[in-house]
């Protein structure tokens, strides 16, 4: 629904959720991506630390995030500066994609229950504007998923 809704600008979009779960063996949560990117496949099960990258700065401030980068240099620069990663850890990254969205969705104690995940190839394909209708559709979307979870439990 959500890759329906973003713009049709020739980008290659991709959209994922992941969770936070608790590592028994290292003590700690982890984010994990809870099923392979849609359309295109891959990434399920997927493992990220809450101190690195996007996907950890979301996490952390419990706040969405829009990222969007002109260059693959621009892309690297910024993951060491801003996101933590270190140079060997990004010589493990591809850096194809561009603009990036990440939403949280959290209870009404702001505990992180899941988040939101879109990337594209296209440089500024997502932003955080409150007159764009597909800003909303994500926000309505992570609502829907909060929902759900919390009826479950």
């Amino acid at each position: 629904v959500l890759v329906a809704l973003l713009p049709q600008n020739g980008s290659r979009i991709r959209c994922t959720y992941h969770w936070p779960r608790r590592s028994w063996i290292w003590g700690r949560v982890q984010i994990v991506q809870a099923f392979d990117y849609i359309p295109e496949g891959g990434g399920g099960g997927r493992p990220f630390p809450t101190e690195k990258g996007i996907i950890g700065k979301v996490y952390s401030v419990k706040a969405p995030r829009i990222e969007n980068f002109a260059s693959d240099q621009e892309y690297r620069n910024r993951m060491i500066t801003e996101y933590d990663y270190t140079v060997s850890e990004l010589r493990e990254r591809t850096a194809d994609r561009r603009s990036y969205i990440c939403y949280p969705v959290l209870d009404e104690n702001h505990k992180v229950l899941g988040l939101i995940y879109l990337d594209s190839d296209v440089h500024n394909t997502f932003t955080m504007d409150q007159a764009n209708p597909r800003w909303h559709a994500i926000c309505q979307a992570g609502e829907v998923i909060r929902a759900n979870i919390l009826a479950e439990s």
